[in-house]
C-alpha cells in the first residue's frame, strides 16, 4: 500500500498534493519534466566540454544519460509505453539524418549518436505537423543555428588571416564557385516545384538545410555517374534547367507561374550564396584540420528547437525573397 506524506500545515499539505509525490509512487508531470530538462542540460555540459577539450564525445557518457532519463520516465509507468513508441519513432528517423550526415562526413561518429540521444529525449515541440518529426525540427535548427553562429566566424577569420584561398586553393575556390552557382542552383531550380507542391516553400530556412543536405549526395551518386559515363557537364546542367521549367509548368497553377517563377530565380541566388559560404567555410576547416565541435551546437539546437527561431528565420528569407 503506497504511503502518502502527511503535513499538518493546509499550505505544505496542498502543495504536496498539487506535486502527487509519493513514496514508491509516480513523480507529477512538471517535476519530472524539470528532471529531464536538468538532464539534458548536464548532458550538454559535459559533451561539449569533451567535444571542445579533447575533441572527442565518448560513449559511456552518452549511455549513462540514456539509463538516467529511462530510469526517470519509469518513475511515471502510465506514460512509460507512450514515451518508449515516440522515442522509437524519433530515433529512426534521427538514425536516417545521422547516417547520411556521417556518409557526407559532416559529422564523426560521436556527433552522428549524440544526435540520436538528443532525438530520443525530445518531446514535442509543436513544428512536427509542418516538420514531420521532432528529429527533423531538430536538425534543422541545429545547423540554422550553426550557420548563424560558426559559418561567418570561420569566414571572417579566413579572410582576416589570408587564409581562404590558400586553404582551398585557386582550383578548389573556382570550383566551389561553379559548384555553388551551376551545380547548387540547378538542382535547386529543379526541386523547388516538388517542394512547392508539398506546401514546404513557406519555410525558406527548410528548403535551405534540406537542400544543402541533401545536394552532396546527389552531386556524388548522381551528376558526377552521369558526366563520366554518358554527358558533359555544361549539357547535364542545361538539362538540370530545362527539367526543372518543365517541372514548374506542371506543378503550379498557370496564374501563379510568373510570381513563383520570380520567386524561385530570387531564392536560388539567396540559397547559392549562403551554400557557396558554407561550402568555403567547411573547406576551411578541413584544411586546418580541427575538427567541428558540433556538441555544444547540438544542445543550443535542442533547446533552440522549442522557441520560435525557425518561423522568425523563415518569415525574414521570405521577406528578402519577396
Amino acid at each position: 500500500m503506497t504511503r502518502h506524506i502527511i503535513i499538518i500545515h493546509g499550505k505544505s499539505a496542498r502543495v504536496l498534493e498539487g506535486m502527487s509525490i509519493s513514496f514508491g509512487g509516480v513523480l507529477s508531470s512538471p517535476v519530472m519534466e524539470a528532471g529531464i530538462c536538468l538532464l539534458v542540460f548536464l548532458l550538454g555540459l559535459l559533451t561539449s566540454y569533451t567535444d571542445i577539450t579533447r575533441k572527442k564525445i565518448r560513449n559511456e557518457h552518452l549511455l549513462l544519460f540514456f539509463l538516467l532519463v529511462i530510469a526517470v520516465r519509469a518513475l511515471q509507468p502510465e506514460q512509460f509505453r507512450l514515451f518508449a513508441a515516440g522515442a522509437l519513432l524519433n530515433a529512426s528517423v534521427a538514425a536516417v539524418i545521422a547516417s547520411l550526415l556521417y556518409m557526407s562526413r559532416m559529422w564523426c561518429g560521436g556527433d552522428a549518436k549524440l544526435f540520436i540521444l538528443y532525438s530520443l529525449l525530445m518531446k514535442p515541440t509543436g513544428q512536427e505537423g509542418s516538420l514531420l518529426a521532432s528529429p527533423v525540427v531538430l536538425f534543422i535548427t541545429t545547423f540554422f543555428a550553426a550557420f548563424i553562429v560558426f559559418i561567418p566566424f570561420e569566414i571572417c577569420q579566413a579572410c582576416r588571416q589570408d587564409r581562404f584561398r590558400q586553404a582551398s586553393g585557386e582550383g578548389r575556390y573556382w570550383d566551389n564557385l561553379k559548384l555553388a552557382f551551376l551545380g547548387f542552383s540547378s538542382f535547386n531550380w529543379m526541386i523547388f516545384p516538388i517542394l512547392y507542391k508539398m506546401a514546404l516553400f513557406r519555410y525558406p530556412v527548410v528548403v535551405y538545410v534540406f537542400t544543402s543536405l541533401v545536394f552532396p549526395a546527389f552531386n556524388t551518386w548522381v551528376l558526377r555517374g552521369l558526366k563520366r559515363r554518358f554527358v558533359d557537364w555544361k549539357l547535364l546542367m542545361l538539362l538540370l534547367i530545362l527539367g526543372g521549367f518543365v517541372l514548374h509548368i506542371m506543378f503550379i497553377p498557370r496564374e501563379q507561374l510568373l510570381a513563383v517563377l520570380g520567386r524561385s530565380l530570387r531564392s536560388i541566388v539567396i540559397l547559392s550564396t549562403l551554400f557557396y559560404f558554407f561550402k568555403s567555410a567547411m573547406d576551411q576547416a578541413n584544411a586546418s584540420r580541427e575538427r567541428v565541435p558540433f556538441a555544444p551546437i547540438l544542445m543550443a539546437g535542442y533547446f533552440l528547437s522549442y522557441t520560435d527561431m525557425l518561423k522568425t528565420a523563415s518569415s525574414w528569407m521570405l521577406l528578402i525573397s519577396r
